[in-house]
């Protein structure tokens, strides 16, 4: 099976160290590229969804599982709506589902003001770690070192979800329980979705790798459910 891995807001493929190698192992293709210009202020959703795109095409894959994390929700929707032809799947790892013309704002309402507010000169800071949802000084100092900017825009910037084929990728959702993502897991269960819970904090592909990739390799087995 291909594996692509999209990281959430100012992290970049490096936070799937611990998980992709867990895939690799058990002989499966994985992906994982960092999203650009996540310090230029005029960066927007379109530049993200054409990375994964780009991903896609350069080494003409088909068959994927694309696994999106936080943030990383919304250029995989993207991506869906320009080549469904390509995806088995989308998988949501706690992350945001948008609707037709949601902004990634709209589907997490609990933080719009709280991350607005943080943006200075269109740039939201590193988020504190422990926000970000770690459980040990070891992976809070990892995100010290590595998390940067996001730009608001890409928070901004609303989905056209129009694509028939993308609406009739199977899709599934993964809910970290101690995070804020539960009322998007209970949206999505009733739509129908594939939906599956982790008794895990926010960052999860570092906290509990293992499981995460046992979850993915479990929902990539099952036969294709559309939405």
């Amino acid at each position: 099976m291909r594996f692509v891995l999209v990281h959430g807001s100012g992290a970049g493929g490096w936070c799937w160290d611990a998980l992709a190698p867990l895939l690799r192992a058990r002989g499966h293709e994985v992906h994982a590229p960092s999203l650009s210009g996540l310090e230029d202020p005029a960066t927007g959703l379109e530049r993200h969804v054409e990375d994964v795109v780009a991903v896609l095409e350069e080494h003409d894959l088909r068959g994927v599982q694309l696994v999106g994390h936080s943030y990383g929700g919304m250029p995989i929707t993207g991506a869906a709506e320009r080549v469904p032809e390509r995806l088995a799947r989308l998988v949501y790892l706690d992350a945001s589902v948008p609707r037709d013309g949601e902004c990634m704002l709209d589907t997490r309402p609990d933080l719009r003001d709280s991350l607005a507010a943080q943006a200075s000169g269109g740039l939201i800071p590193p988020l504190d770690p422990w926000f970000a949802g770690v459980e040990t000084e070891e992976q809070a100092r990892l995100l010290r070192e590595r998390l940067t900017t996001t730009p608001l825009r890409c928070y901004e910037d609303r989905l056209s979800l129009k694509s028939a084929a993308a609406a009739r990728i199977p899709r599934s959702f993964i809910w970290c329980t101690r995070s804020g993502y539960g009322p998007t897991a209970a949206r999505a269960r009733a739509e129908g979705w594939d939906v599956h819970q982790l008794d895990a904090p926010h960052m999860a592909m570092l906290t509990a790798p293992e499981e995460v990739a046992s979850l993915l390799l479990e929902i990539a087995e099952r036969p294709a459910r559309e939405p």
